[in-house]
């Protein structure tokens, strides 16, 4: 026979701060927090002493993040919201790391495209202006820049190219397009081709 409880906790003024049911001496069922407005702040879930299921934060009654738990580590979808209630942030979590696609908005645009493996930034990352065009396009292994990383106008138009190994970045391999124009106009090697012996590696 299952022995359940619920306890729960009072402010020195007598607001109540905190109820959480217990069965057999380990947490077991929903967990709340609340704050001194009697807002809830936490809202989570256990299930024999582990944290399962979805998890709540709130900012005076409004909600914050939502996230999900599968023994005792987040996984799942993540969501992020400000204080209006729009959200900033789209990730995902694999045993307590973030992994997958995350998005980052602001003030509903997306901002920030960004993938994870196992908590690095792996793979494109991508970073949006507030209209919503791509301003710079960049490749990440295991946390660290490698390969091209491409920085654009606000007019879409390619405006610089960076070469990285491993972090750092190869000034004989990086051009500003710009300068690569003014100097085809002389006469000299064409941005294209420029660009093109840079993607191949020469």
């Amino acid at each position: 026979m299952s022995d359940e409880e619920m306890l729960e906790q009072f402010d020195d003024d007598g607001n109540i701060s905190s109820r959480v049911t217990r069965k057999n001496k380990k947490l077991d069922g929903l967990f709340e927090t609340f704050d001194k407005d009697g807002n809830t702040e936490l809202r989570m879930n256990y299930v024999n002493g582990i944290l399962s299921g979805l998890s709540e934060i709130f900012y005076k009654g409004k909600i914050t993040t939502k996230r999900n738990y599968e023994r005792g580590l987040l996984n799942g979808k993540g969501i992020i919201y400000d204080p209006s209630g729009q959200v900033i942030a789209k990730v995902f979590y694999c045993d307590g790391e973030l992994h997958g696609e995350a998005l980052y908005y602001s003030r509903g645009i997306l901002s920030r495209r960004v993938n994870y493996d196992m908590g690095f930034m792996d793979g494109i990352a991508e970073q949006y202006s507030d209209t919503g065009s791509l301003i710079n396009q960049s490749t990440y292994k295991k946390g660290v820049l490698e390969g091209t990383t491409k920085y654009f106008s606000p007019s879409g138009e390619l405006v610089r190219v960076i070469i990285y190994e491993n972090g750092v970045p190869n000034k004989n391999k990086s051009i500003s397009v710009s300068d690569e124009l003014i100097q085809s106009k002389k006469g000299k090697t064409s941005t294209l081709d420029k660009i093109s012996d840079i993607f191949r590696g020469e």
